[in-house]
């Protein structure tokens, strides 16, 4: 999933549930899906020396809202080690 690091532009944040994590590869497997007609298409991620924040922006629906669910099985890559850190979302 790609990476957001540009400024806060108001974007919706899903919800997600962690499936896995890679600690070799520094990854984090989630799902994600839709969510009041926004769909999922990017991460920002903040790491501290405690703690893996990650959250997942979508983008908003610009037509009529279908309600239909399409869910999303990803990864986000992170910049360094996961260690003993403890994985949150963000609300």
């Amino acid at each position: 999933m790609p990476i957001d690091t540009g400024p806060e532009d108001g974007s919706p944040i899903l919800p997600w549930t962690l499936n896995s994590i890679d600690d070799a590869e520094n990854r984090v497997y989630l799902t994600t899906s839709n969510f009041e007609c926004s769909a999922p298409n990017r991460a920002r991620i903040a790491e501290t020396a405690e703690t893996i924040t990650i959250t997942i922006l979508g983008t908003p629906n610009k037509g009529p809202c279908t309600q239909q669910l399409n869910t999303l099985i990803t990864f986000v890559q992170l910049k360094s080690s996961i260690g003993n850190r403890k994985i949150v979302g963000s609300k």
